[in-house]
């Protein structure tokens, strides 16, 4: 007798156990992709939540800071600004306020937020100039009809 037959079981067939090994791996590996899934989901969704939250004004304020450069003050006051800016001053003193930033010869802006609540943005941004010089801007946003607005702006801390 084979000691096979004296023990009372089979030798196992190598082609079976890798099979079940593949089906262990198949199944762990649809395990870590759903994983990777789920995380890339999440992922995407908070940075969309994100840029939704707190880009709305940013946006707007390169709007602003695209149509000043563009010599269109007068779009910008009417575009980006507030009710209430236009109520305050006129094209002629939003246009001093303008020069005095040196906002005709920005090349670009980059804003964080320091405030915001609901309605209401207020964000920082560092214009650099065409001459390679920055200025600090404060910008305070408002919604107004669901589209966010330039209430105000001034020199930043």
């Amino acid at each position: 007798m084979s000691q096979q037959q004296q023990q009372g079981r089979p030798k196992p067939d190598p082609n079976l156990l890798r099979l079940h090994d593949s089906r262990h791996y198949a199944r762990h590996t649809r395990i870590a992709l759903a994983a990777a899934f789920s995380i890339f989901v999440v992922l995407i969704g908070g940075i969309l939540l994100w840029l939704y939250l707190t880009r709305g004004a940013g946006i707007v304020g390169d709007r602003f800071i695209e149509l000043i450069t563009h010599n269109k003050i007068d779009r910008a006051y009417v575009e980006s600004s507030s009710i209430e800016l236009r109520q305050r001053m006129t094209l002629d003193q939003f246009t001093d306020l303008i020069a005095r930033f040196k906002l005709t010869s920005a090349k670009s802006a980059s804003w964080t937020v320091l405030h915001k609540d609901a309605g209401r943005q207020e964000l920082t941004g560092k214009i650099l100039l065409n001459d390679g010089s920055t200025e600090m801007l404060s910008v305070t946003f408002i919604d107004e009809f669901d589209d966010w607005k330039v209430e105000s702006f001034g020199a930043a801390p």
